[in-house]
């Protein structure tokens, strides 16, 4: 089963879980990426991205995307997404990095957590993730 991503056909909508329910804390605020209004991210007191909700031609994308089960620890970052190509065209939002297959950012393609003090590990899709 896919702890960090959760698609409902029904409605058209998938969320990223980016931090584990485990983590105390709750959302207080929903702010839409001003490049892709596909994305709009769930915030914590802390300004910690618990989830992002994706709707539209993005929803699609990720549909494909539901045996990505675990963050990948890369050197001191981690990366949750499909194999990523050698230019990918890049949004910097809170502590995390969205890559895109094209400059209008509409390829999803996965992120990356930038910042591993605020999101620590521990907490990403601690249900899944093997610690080896």
């Amino acid at each position: 089963m896919n702890s960090i991503l959760k698609v409902d056909k029904e409605v058209e909508i998938a969320y990223i879980n980016i931090l584990s329910s485990s983590l105390t804390g709750r959302i207080i605020k929903t702010e839409e990426l001003e490049e892709n209004t596909d994305f709009q991210f769930d915030l914590d007191e802390q300004d910690r991205v618990r989830g992002i909700e994706i709707f539209g031609d993005t929803f699609e994308i990720l549909k494909d995307m539901l045996e990505i089960i675990k963050f990948e620890l890369k050197g001191e970052k981690c990366y949750w997404g499909k194999e990523k190509s050698s230019v990918t065209h890049d949004i910097f939002y809170n502590g995390i990095e969205l890559h895109f297959g094209n400059n209008d950012y509409t390829n999803f393609i996965g992120l990356t957590i930038i910042d591993m003090e605020k999101y620590p590990f521990t907490y990403l899709n601690e249900e899944n993730n093997n610690y080896a």
